[in-house]
């Protein structure tokens, strides 16, 4: 004979959090008895269920020797400053619980971030914050005073969470551009192909152009700058009054 039954409603079977991925069925004691009048006990069975890549997100941020946030630093920004840098990488999991896997899987490690530019070659500062944010620091003695973009990228597939998805699903990267230095000026001119500093001569006379000096007409007033390069000008120069011989320019 039949000792018990249970029917498909006396199973529960509930979502813990539609965000943890957790799918568990449970049993509430007492639900079917033996002939002897003996009740079950309550059980229940919980499995997981994920199928997405985790994503991750990264920021960066101006610090102090403590950390202290002093601004935000934007994607692509120019930015001239004496403090350190910190960036910041937050994995959004849609499957936390499955972290909790120790060991973990694969881990995010230092050396899954590529670094460029000033930063190139350097390891920083890694810390692990929690299961799903990292932090890495570089402080002034990684930085050069010159100008260059200062990257961090995180390839495709560079983690693998418990549930065997990897991430992030596409490259993720964070850049700016930094300079510490003033621009300068040289003077000069190229000779067969090389660089040689000196003084530019002006001279005013009116037999024309002489020697490897700049000639200016006497009573000529025009002036302009601006040859179309970014780094290098072409000046010349108002002049008035009397010839004074060779004028070397400060």
């Amino acid at each position: 004979s039949e000792l018990w039954s249970i029917t498909l409603s006396d199973v529960a079977t509930n979502y813990i959090d539609p965000d943890d991925s957790r799918t568990r069925i449970s049993i509430s004691e007492n639900l079917m008895q033996d002939a002897a009048g003996n009740g079950n006990s309550a059980a229940s069975f919980i499995f997981k269920f994920d199928v997405t890549q985790p994503t991750l997100a990264i920021s960066a941020q101006r610090v102090d020797d403590s950390n202290n946030v002093l601004g935000t630093i934007s994607q692509s920004g120019k930015y001239k400053f004496t403090d350190d840098v910190l960036f910041t990488f937050t994995w959004t999991e849609s499957n936390p619980w499955a972290n909790d896997a120790d060991p973990h899987p694969n881990p995010f490690l230092n050396n899954d971030i590529d670094k460029s530019g000033f930063v190139a070659g350097q390891d920083g500062a890694f810390t692990t914050v929690n299961d799903l944010t990292y932090t890495l620091r570089f402080d002034q003695t990684h930085l050069e005073e010159a100008g260059q973009m200062i990257s961090v990228t995180v390839q495709t597939g560079s983690i693998v969470d418990s549930a065997l998805n990897t991430g992030p699903a596409l490259e993720q990267l964070f850049s700016f551009y930094f300079d510490q230095t003033a621009p300068g000026t040289t003077r000069g001119a190229e000779n067969g192909g090389v660089w040689q500093e000196n003084n530019i001569s002006v001279k005013a006379t009116s037999d024309g152009y002489v020697g490897n000096a700049a000639y200016i007409t006497q009573d000529m007033h025009h002036g302009g700058l601006n040859d179309g390069n970014a780094e290098t000008y072409e000046i010349t120069f108002d002049w008035n009054g009397t010839a004074a011989g060779d004028e070397p320019l400060p």
